[in-house]
């Protein structure tokens, strides 16, 4: 009897195969990272570097192709919301570069996790930004620049006040 291994079940519509993942792995999110070229799930080391171990083994091809769908679309969409939520009370966001935010930070519960969750958004933002950046779909492109322009995230600096206007002073 051979001892081969039983072929992995076929993806589910939508290119996910949760059996790719095994216990000491997590999947990366395709809809920031893509998918392996067969459409299976990107996997990576359970650890606290998963979200940046995931960057290192995007799929931009199969991710642009992923955002052409309406569903992949509306997943990126409540992506950006989450991103917006949980992340930019932690970071901020000036053109194309994310910083920590050093004052009015929320606490959260235990030192490991409040550092693993804030540098996991700081690499979610610039990936997405990173996204936002590449794509030439205008929906894309404008809910990466609606995320930039969040209340949470830092406004832009003003522009250069205008002079008075000229008048009789009273």
């Amino acid at each position: 009897m051979s001892e081969t291994a039983a072929a992995p079940a076929a993806a589910p519509a939508g290119g996910t195969n949760p059996i790719r993942a095994a216990d000491k792995q997590v999947v990366c999110n395709p809809i920031l990272y893509g998918t392996q070229a067969d459409e299976t799930m990107i996997c990576v080391p359970r650890n606290s570097r998963a979200s940046a171990n995931c960057g290192s083994k995007k799929n931009d091809e199969t991710l642009k192709n992923l955002l052409k769908k309406p569903d992949g679309i509306k997943a990126f969409d409540e992506m950006i919301k989450s991103l917006e939520k949980e992340c930019l009370p932690y970071w901020k966001i000036e053109g194309t570069n994310v910083t920590e935010k050093s004052e009015g930070v929320p606490e959260r519960q235990g030192d490991d996790f409040k550092t693993d969750f804030k540098d996991t958004c700081g690499v979610l933002l610039r990936r997405a930004l990173e996204i936002g950046a590449a794509s030439e779909d205008p929906q894309i492109k404008g809910k990466v620049e609606a995320l930039k322009r969040s209340p949470q995230a830092p406004t832009a600096p003003a522009t250069a006040p205008t002079a008075a206007p000229t008048g009789t002073r009273r």
